[in-house]
């Protein structure tokens, strides 16, 4: 992921990537509102930002995170850098005009690449889908009329510059050569400053062109000596290579060493792989070296991977594929909640020994695919539990969102609720995850519940009959606890929504939120809330199977 200097804010930005498109293009306006209410002098708390990106307030236990004005706003403009590749949104849709960048240039009378640069001095760019149909880097000008305030004397700056013509790049070019010719050892970057000083250019339009003229012509004159490889040359290789080209190309256009290509791109791997941080939830089985490497060699059960999409628009399809998965047993889970946390230990404690200026070959392969081994359990456990987002869903479908939507807020809740897991604790991973769906429901704009469509319902319901005597029994013991812990208006909520007033009963009469908010005279969300208030008690004193009956 991009660079952030905020840990919230890059979290954030992950836990919004699978939002409905709606709500992120809702997303980019609100946090380009938030960016120019930003000063750098002033410190912001992270619920602060958070609440006027999103639209909620995250709150929570623990101290209040303050942010620095600084960081907040320069992470406020990656986030809608990054956030808008998720979506083509046409420039068209905007209340406001837009401008590509090669248009935003021309407007003013600068070149493109002062449009770039500015970028770094507070200037907002977002992808937008332009008349020709191509998505490119676009200014608004609500972006362009803050920028404008904050930075009168750059913009004056740029619109006193007059374009470079074809006769003064020429002549750029050939105070170059003679340069090279007088003084064969000289920089790029002292050369272009030499020539800005006799043209009277500015010195990033003069090292700009000859930089230019160097790709355009597969010059090498400014490049380091043969066989020196620098941060930039180390950068280079490891593109090269990852691009597909062979170390011994490449050695020979840099007139390198096998051992010091190789060495460049176990660097930049170092570099990545450094910038990997994985937090684990540590258990009694991680304390010895050999307990962890036992967890490591294990071979444990992980269901066949099925191609389902995050965000489903054909909510039938969907839950056909959803049904083709095989969900793991408790102990199952278990097992893969001890390997992706072992796995993850591991990977921390060896990134705390890699030398990046050396790094070994063979221990960054195995970092590696340790890697690879987290991110698939990962999955595994995320594609087994996509039932619990579907059944919860159902339970709060509504006319102001729809069920798909609902299933894309859940899943995002699922995939959080995997790295907060704390597999020690006794209770399921499913039990977790589902308070986790039903909180992240509750941050929902209020709307009036609605049924679901029988025929999705059909698709979730196969029941067997031999199962009756079960489920009477938990029906009894669910009853039992509901009785002695809850206030009887939110037994009337809990019993009504998820069809407990008649345990015997296989195929559950369940209300809606706005049946019940009715029936007893309050607002759909007042119901909402009395639910889970209900919850939060019936959490502390079901038994996890008990719990779990009760959200499925």
């Amino acid at each position: 992921m991009a660079d952030f200097r905020t840990d919230k804010i890059k979290g954030l930005l992950a836990d919004v990537r699978f939002s409905p498109i709606r709500v992120k293009l809702e997303m980019l306006e609100k946090a380009e509102s938030l960016y120019c209410l930003l000063e750098t002098s002033k410190q912001y708390p992270y619920e602060f930002v958070c609440s006027k990106i999103t639209g909620y307030n995250p709150g929570g236990e623990g101290e209040i995170e303050i942010l620095e004005g600084s960081s907040v706003q320069a992470d406020v403009r990656l986030f809608i850098l990054e956030l808008s590749k998720t979506v083509s949104q046409p420039a068209a849709m905007l209340n406001q005009p837009a401008y590509s960048i090669a248009s935003l240039a021309e407007e003013l009378g600068v070149c493109d690449k002062t449009i770039r640069r500015w970028r770094s001095f507070g200037l907002i760019v977002r992808y937008l889908v332009f008349e020709d149909g191509i998505k490119k880097l676009a200014v608004t000008q609500q972006s362009l009329e803050h920028f404008r305030k904050q930075n009168p004397e750059i913009i004056k700056k740029a619109s006193s510059f007059n374009r470079l013509s074809e006769e003064d790049r020429q002549n750029i070019l050939e105070l170059s050569k003679q340069l090279k010719e007088s003084r064969p050892d000289i920089t790029r970057s002292k050369a272009a400053k030499l020539i800005s000083e006799k043209t009277n250019r500015s010195f990033e339009t003069v090292r700009s062109t000859l930089q230019n003229a160097e790709q355009k012509e597969q010059s090498d004159i400014y490049l380091p000596r043969k066989g020196k490889v620098n941060s930039k040359i180390q950068k280079q290789i490891s593109e090269l290579y990852a691009g597909g080209k062979s170390v011994c190309d490449i050695c020979k256009m840099f007139g390198c060493s096998r051992s010091s290509v190789y060495r460049a791109i176990n660097r930049s791997k170092a570099k990545r792989i450094e910038a990997v941080e994985l937090g684990f939830v540590d258990s009694p089985d991680f304390q010895k070296p050999a307990q962890m490497r036992k967890i490591e060699e294990k071979k444990i059960f992980l269901p066949s991977p099925v191609e389902v999409s995050t965000s489903p628009d054909d909510v039938n399809r969907y839950i056909s594929r959803i049904n083709k998965i095989r969900p793991a047993t408790r102990d199952q889970e278990r097992e893969m909640f001890i390997k992706y946390n072992c796995l993850k230990k591991l990977y921390q404690q060896e990134k705390q020994t890699l030398n990046l200026s050396s790094p070994s070959g063979k221990k960054l392969q195995k970092m590696h695919k340790r890697l690879e081994e987290i991110e698939k359990i990962k999955h595994a456990v995320f594609q087994s539990n996509l039932r619990v987002v579907i059944n919860i869903a159902a339970k709060h479908i509504g006319k102001h969102i729809s069920f798909a939507e609902l299933i894309s807020e859940g899943n995002m809740a699922l995939f959080r609720a995997i790295e907060g897991y704390d597999y020690t604790k006794g209770f399921r991973f499913s039990t977790y995850a589902g308070w986790a769906v039903v909180r992240s429901f509750a941050t929902l704009t209020p709307s009036d519940s609605l049924p679901l469509e029988d025929s999705v319902h059909t698709d979730m319901r196969n029941v067997d009959a031999s199962s009756v005597p079960v489920v009477e029994q938990a029906g009894r013991d669910l009853e039992e606890v509901i009785s002695a812990n809850l206030e009887p208006k939110e037994q009337f909520v809990v019993k009504s929504h998820y069809g407990l007033d008649d345990p015997s009963l296989i195929k559950k009469k369940k209300k809606t939120l706005k049946q019940i908010g009715k029936e007893l005279g309050v607002s759909q969300e007042t119901a909402r809330q009395i639910e889970l208030k209900a919850l939060q008690k019936l959490r502390h004193c079901l038994s996890v199977d008990m719990f779990d009956k009760l959200l499925k």
